[in-house]
Formats: structure tokens, C-alpha cells, sequence
């Protein structure tokens, strides 16, 4: 079942299952951020992870990651937007712990259900 599939046939009751594409986005995404996150190589520092993943990767993949957040700018509305005025949202203690823990929470060999993550 591909990324859209699962998106659109997700029971949010029972939480989302995250797809190898998007672990493998997340991994990238960090790794960016720990080469010091330089500008459109691929992402975007202005952007949260919705956005760059819509950018850089598709939108199946902006659909999923969205589905594991419970609100909308799950990390502060006013953060995000100042944030990506100073181009700092890679920056942003709570989007790095949610992905680090999402990552530990699903091994790269082992993609499983996982909680839903929001408001870290």
C-alpha cells in the first residue's frame, strides 16, 4: 500500500503508520540539520517539515506527515512564522525532538504504527 493509500484509508483512532518514504525523508531532513542546513541543499530552512517535504519530495508525502499532527503548526503558530522570517525553523528544539523520537520510534528495518506525535 502506497503512501496516498494508507493516508486516505487511515483510521486517526488508531493512530498512522509511517511508510519507509517518510522515515527515509525524516532521516534526510536531520541530516541535513546536523550538516548545518545549507540553504535549498535540498530543503529550505524558511520551511517546516510539511513544507519541505511537499517541496522536496511529493505530496504524498506532505499528506502523511501531516496525518501524525493533531493541529495545525503543531510546534507554535507564532514560532513557526518567526522562524521562518529568520530562517530558523530547523532550529526549533521541539521539531528536532519530534522527528529524532519518530525516528527511534521506527527503526529503518522495522517500519511499525506509531503514536501520533503532536504538540512535542
Amino acid at each position: 500500500m502506497g503512501a496516498m493509500e494508507r493516508w486516505q484509508n487511515r483510521d486517526p483512532r488508531k493512530g498512522a503508520v509511517m511508510s519507509l518514504e517518510l522515515r527515509t525523508a525524516l532521516a534526510d531532513w536531520l541530516a541535513w540539520v546536523e550538516r548545518g542546513a545549507p540553504e535549498s541543499e535540498p530543503y529550505m530552512r524558511c520551511l517546516g517539515l510539511c513544507s519541505n517535504m511537499m517541496c522536496t519530495h511529493d505530496k504524498n508525502l506532505y499528506r502523511e506527515i501531516i496525518d501524525f499532527f493533531k493541529k495545525t503548526y503543531p510546534f507554535c503558530r507564532q514560532n513557526y512564522w518567526k522562524r521562518g522570517a529568520d530562517k530558523t525553523q530547523h532550529k526549533c528544539p521541539a521539531r528536532l525532538a519530534w522527528v529524532r523520537k519518530m525516528l527511534a520510534d521506527n527503526p529503518a528495518d522495522s517500519p511499525a504504527p506509531c503514536d501520533r506525535g503532536g504538540g512535542v
